[in-house]
C-alpha cells in the first residue's frame, strides 16, 4: 500500500471509531476529553506551541448584531490549519508530482487529488466557520457546511474535547462539536456554563412564555 492509501485507511478507521464509540464518555476520557470545569492535562512542547498560536485572537470581541452574537474561528487557528495541512499535503504530493512530470500517472494520482479534496473542505470549513447565540439558541456550523440549530436551556452537559471542540449534549439526544479557539471564546464559555444552570424546560429568556 501507498502513503496515501494507508492514511486513507487510517482516517477511515479513525471516523468509524468515532462515530461507534463516539457515545461512550470512558472511550472519551481515554482520549483526553474532560469535562468543561476540569483542570486541563499538562500538554506537550509541541501542543502548547499550536495551542498558542491557534489561541491568537480568541480575546477579539465577538460581533454582536441585534441581539445575535456571533463567534468565528480565530486567525491564529485558519493560519495554523493552512500551514499545517499545506505541508502533509505537499509531503503527500512530492512523489506524486514526480510521476507525473515524468509521465507516469498511476492510480496514487487518483488518491492525491482525494487529498486535494480534503485540503479544500477543512480550510473551507475553519476560515467560514461560525457559531452564533441569538434568541435563546445556539447556530453551530456543521461538517457538512449546514447549520444546527439548538435550544440553551436544554443543554445538559458540555466537554473539552481532545479535537479542539466543546462537546455539547441537549436533553433528548441533541449533540453538536462547537470550535473553542473562537473570538471571544471566554464569553462564549460563559454563555455554556451560564446555560447549564438553566432549567431544562424554563422559558427562553426574552421570549414570550
Amino acid at each position: 500500500m501507498t502513503d496515501l492509501k494507508m492514511l486513507a485507511l487510517y482516517l477511515g478507521i479513525a471516523i468509524v471509531l468515532s462515530l461507534v464509540m463516539g457515545r461512550s464518555v470512558l472511550f472519551r476520557r481515554i482520549l483526553g476529553s474532560r469535562d468543561h470545569d476540569e483542570k486541563a492535562a499538562r500538554r506537550t512542547e509541541k501542543e502548547r506551541y499550536v495551542h498558542t498560536i491557534a489561541s491568537s485572537g480568541t480575546g477579539v470581541t465577538p460581533e454582536t448584531l441585534y441581539g445575535r452574537t456571533t463567534f468565528r474561528a480565530t486567525w491564529g487557528l485558519r493560519l495554523v490549519g493552512l500551514a499545517l495541512s499545506s505541508c502533509v499535503l505537499f509531503m503527500l504530493g512530492q512523489s506524486v508530482w514526480t510521476d507525473m512530470i515524468l509521465g507516469k500517472v498511476g492510480g496514487d494520482a487518483f488518491w492525491f487529488l482525494g487529498a486535494v479534496a480534503v485540503w479544500i473542505y477543512y480550510n473551507f470549513y475553519i476560515f467560514t466557520y461560525e457559531v452564533t447565540i441569538f434568541e435563546g439558541e445556539i447556530i453551530n456550523s456543521t461538517w457538512l457546511l449546514g447549520r444546527a440549530r439548538f435550544p440553551l436551556h436544554k443543554l445538559k452537559h458540555f466537554e473539552h474535547d481532545t479535537s479542539g471542540f466543546y462537546r455539547l449534549e441537549f436533553a433528548g439526544g441533541g449533540m453538536t462539536y462547537v470550535l473553542q479557539y473562537v473570538q471571544g471564546r471566554d464569553r462564549l464559555h460563559r454563555a455554556l456554563k451560564e446555560a447549564l444552570e438553566m432549567e431544562t424546560y424554563a422559558p427562553v429568556p426574552g421570549l414570550p412564555r
